[in-house]
């Protein structure tokens, strides 16, 4: 089980990567949809029909806010599975695996999130997992550690 540990850090490197790029993607679109929104009838503009500034407002918003909820997960994960690549980190890398299933509620990484989470904390739970990075903590070098459990 120690060894999963190093691929769960490079999946959660993968997963965190996607939901970045996803997040800046939502960002973006709080900035463009609503200035599509006004320009939207012609070159005359006055916005399309029926829109009003309540309703730009909250586009900005959902948009804006999902994509810092999002980026604000993939920087957790993304963080986390730079520690968990060097044996660190342990209960942070359960915290990141579990924030990384709000990644799920946007639909886009919703498969992989679910099957990172419980792939990674059935490796992180597991006892040999735990032991690994008690000894880690305790000053052995990761190789010694490896090494040990191989």
């Amino acid at each position: 089980m120690v060894r999963q540990v190093t691929v769960i850090g490079i999946l959660m490197i993968v997963q965190s990567s996607l939901l970045i790029l996803f997040a800046l993607m939502l960002v973006a679109m709080a900035v463009f949809v609503p200035l599509a929104l006004q320009n939207a009838g012609g070159p005359g503009g006055g916005g399309a029909p029926g829109i009003g500034q309540a309703e730009i407002w909250f586009v900005v918003a959902l948009y804006g806010g999902m994509g810092l909820a999002i980026l604000l997960v993939g920087s957790v994960q993304l963080f986390s599975a730079i520690s968990l690549l060097k044996m660190k980190g342990y209960k942070f890398g359960i915290v990141a695996l579990s924030v990384g299933l709000l990644a799920a509620l946007t639909c886009y990484c919703a498969p992989t999130a679910i099957g990172l989470t419980v792939y990674g904390l059935i490796v992180l739970l597991h006892p040999t997992t735990k032991r690994a990075f008690d000894l880690v903590e305790q000053g052995h070098s990761k190789e010694q550690v490896l090494r040990m459990f191989y």
